[in-house]
């Protein structure tokens, strides 16, 4: 946990036997209590302050957080086609943007069936196999 700073917190007696109870159904010990709750806060400040990221849009036309998307991403694509594009996550590289072909001379052309099948856009290929109306032949197994 690091550094940490003590709280001294009111909670009400409900609340206090909800979380207590909850911990220990799920075999969580005392000092459980302080991760749950920091845990908790964490979760809070983030959907609050998505919300606020959210309400910043909400004077927009519906379509242009779409466009501004849009033309985010192509500007990604652009930039992929000179070089890969590093993205970082607090000033640390986290994930590297290339363009197909460059991921292809990379990898060296090689492709297994894992990588077909997770290929993007087959979950919205429908195939249909006709119904065989061929009767079963028996096997050799000499």
């Amino acid at each position: 946990m690091g550094d940490v700073t003590r709280w001294t917190v009111n909670v009400a007696l409900e609340t206090d036997i909800e979380v207590r109870t909850y911990l220990a159904q799920r075999g969580m010990k005392k000092g459980d209590l302080s991760r749950f709750i920091e845990e908790a806060v964490k979760w809070r400040l983030f959907d609050l302050t998505l919300a606020e990221a959210r309400a910043g849009f909400d004077d927009l036309p519906a379509d242009e957080p779409d466009s501004l998307i849009e033309e985010a991403v192509a500007d990604a694509q652009k930039a992929a086609r000179t070089g890969p594009v590093f993205i970082t996550n607090r000033g640390r590289p986290a994930h590297v943007l290339l363009s197909y072909e460059e991921y292809r001379r990379i990898t060296g052309g090689r492709r297994n069936l894992v990588e077909a099948l997770a290929a993007p856009g087959l979950a919205d290929i429908e195939v249909e196999f006709p119904r065989s109306r061929d009767l079963p032949r028996p096997a050799d197994l000499s």
